[in-house]
């Protein structure tokens, strides 16, 4: 483990502690208030960061090209399967010469 591994549990750690210490000593109804209160704010840090990322996501979609129909002589290459082995594998070869066979 590296030091920064152990320092960002460490400090999880120490803050989830510092929470519980605070909570108990608020007693029951305070508690649950505060709960609630923290409990909103994280959620709504959480949902502001993924439409963030969402956004982010989207505009770097639409700046790909698209790959269109392929230029000739393109291979294609589709897979299908799951986890460790390969159910299904296909080669498609596209060239602008048709076979007459």
């Amino acid at each position: 483990m590296s030091w920064r591994s152990v320092f960002f549990i460490g400090a999880t750690v120490a803050i989830l502690a510092s929470w519980a210490w605070f909570l108990c000593e608020q007693g029951l109804d305070r508690a649950d208030k505060w709960s609630s209160i923290i409990g909103v704010v994280i959620s709504s840090i959480i949902g502001i960061i993924g439409i963030i990322v969402g956004l982010k996501s989207l505009r770097a979609a639409r700046k790909t090209p698209s790959a269109g129909e392929g230029h000739a002589g393109t291979t294609y290459n589709i897979s299908a399967g799951r986890d460790s082995y390969l159910a299904h594998e296909m080669h498609i070869n596209k060239s602008s010469e048709k076979d007459d066979n």
